[in-house]
């Protein structure tokens, strides 16, 4: 029996999922980061390893029709060179393609005329042009972009609780939040736990939910991060959308959409002037892969 591999491979974690020649789900694994940009190729390629050491532990299954990789290492299609560097000795498949994960996720939408807009612990949007080319905007990263995320949410509001905590800022709830989250006794010894190790980015991006608590608590100032967030990411997507042909749906993926009801509804009031539908992505990015996988 013919076997597909379809592979999401976030910032902050991994999802396989294999399906058979009648598109059926037969087994998902979920694993360490596979971005050999932020983990290090040696990483990356142990971690999909792993991915595959457990399928094939789990079914049998050590080989594949066809394979797609969505990688949020990657800004578009890889080249042979990328593709033989990260999987050579460790995924046998017939047909392999390696592209960035916005490339899965607009094939989970299910329409042509679609922007993927994702915020998770990084973010960007993505469309398919009149020529079926991947256009994107966004995904600058955590220094100058990545707004929208969960780690720009935590990083405005880690920025806004410090200063209130010396009074610069009004009080907030954030500053208490903050403590309470990393385990610390102030702001001061934020700082030493911040720096000194320091933290990853996804630890700092896991404190995005206590801001959205906060901000359901009532706290002007969560509130303030959310919506400027929310905000900035919606002119993304809407910069996006004046480049094509068509007025397109958009489709929402991500932590930040999936748990943070105020900053969606914000969102969506956002680009209600410049697309049709706004919904929550209709399937998995990791089923977006395994549709790729099966159309070579």
């Amino acid at each position: 029996m013919d076997f597909f591999l379809g592979v999401d491979g976030g910032g902050t974690k991994t999802t396989a999922l294999v399906c058979d020649a009648a598109g059926r789900d037969v087994i998902a694994v979920t694993g360490d980061s596979i971005n050999y940009r932020s983990e290090g190729m040696t990483a990356a390629r142990e971690h999909l390893r792993a991915i595959l050491s457990e399928i094939e532990r789990q079914t049998g299954i050590d080989g594949f029709r066809g394979a797609c990789i969505g990688s949020s290492a990657l800004f578009g299609p890889a080249t042979e060179e990328e593709i033989r560097a990260f999987t050579q000795g460790l995924l046998r498949a017939e047909r392999l393609h390696m592209d960035s994960d916005l490339f899965i996720a607009l094939k989970a939408c299910g329409t042509s005329n679609a922007i993927a807009a994702i915020c998770g612990t990084g973010s960007m949007a993505a469309a398919f042009d009149g020529g079926g080319n991947v256009v994107t905007r966004g995904g600058f990263g955590y220094l100058f972009g990545d707004e929208g995320s969960g780690y720009a949410v935590a990083r405005d509001a880690l920025f806004i609780a410090a200063r209130a905590a010396e009074g610069t800022e009004p009080p907030t709830l954030l500053t208490e939040a903050l403590c309470r989250h990393f385990g610390v006794k102030d702001v001061y010894a934020f700082t030493s736990l911040a720096y000194d190790q320091p933290l990853p980015r996804k630890r700092l991006a896991s404190f995005a939910p206590c801001v959205t608590r906060c901000a359901e608590q009532g706290d002007p100032a969560a509130i303030e991060v959310l919506h400027r967030q929310a905000d900035l990411f919606a002119d993304t997507v809407r910069s996006l959308a004046a480049v094509l042909p068509e007025r397109p749906e958009v489709f929402l993926y991500g932590g930040v959409f999936a748990h943070d009801p105020l900053f969606t509804a914000r969102f969506k009031a956002r680009i209600a002037g410049c697309c049709g539908t706004c919904e929550m992505l209709p399937t998995s990015p990791v089923k977006g892969a395994v549709l790729a996988a099966m159309a070579l």
